[in-house]
């Protein structure tokens, strides 16, 4: 796998419950054959979709996963199913989305956030971006903006707390 600290070697997938209990997984073995049902699909987003195909429908399942998984056409994919997902995102991969640069929120306070909802009747898709230490891309099916709250951080270089 390209750009990553160790190209070589065995790579896992894997599926976990809720207790952490592994229950599902695969061995990475390179490029595999497009399936013709969805050819513009990404390889990560094919393989949380293999993997999460004998996860059944409708059922209130929910998937969360990092940035290397998380892409908008895979959020779309498993909601059709009925299958909610919450994960961070990589910023190239909200392209063309109304939310805030990185430059703006980091102008703005520590903790500021700016949010958009996916353009599509009742899509249920949420982007959030916010500012802490760095910006922060959440996307999700799952969890929406509101309430919003605050937390109590602290604050190495100034040695403090602040909200």
């Amino acid at each position: 796998m390209r750009n990553k600290p160790h190209k070589w070697g065995f790579k896992l997938w894997g599926r976990a419950g809720s207790s952490g209990i592994l229950l599902e997984f695969e061995v990475y073995q390179g490029a595999t054959k497009q399936q013709n049902e969805a050819p513009q699909l990404s390889k990560t987003t094919e393989t949380v979709l293999r993997m999460t195909s004998n996860v059944p429908d409708n059922q209130n399942y929910k998937v969360f996963a990092d940035n290397l998984y998380t892409s908008l056409p895979l959020v779309q994919k498993l909601r059709e199913r009925g299958i909610y997902y919450t994960g961070t995102v990589r910023s190239n991969r909200l392209k063309g989305s109304s939310l805030s640069s990185k430059a703006e929120l980091k102008q703005q306070e520590r903790g500021s956030s700016h949010y958009m909802y996916k353009v599509e009747v009742n899509s249920g898709i949420v982007a959030v971006r916010w500012y802490d230490n760095r910006t922060v891309d959440l996307l999700s099916s799952q969890v929406r903006v509101e309430p919003l709250s605050s937390v109590s951080r602290y604050d190495r270089k100034e040695k403090k707390s602040f909200q």
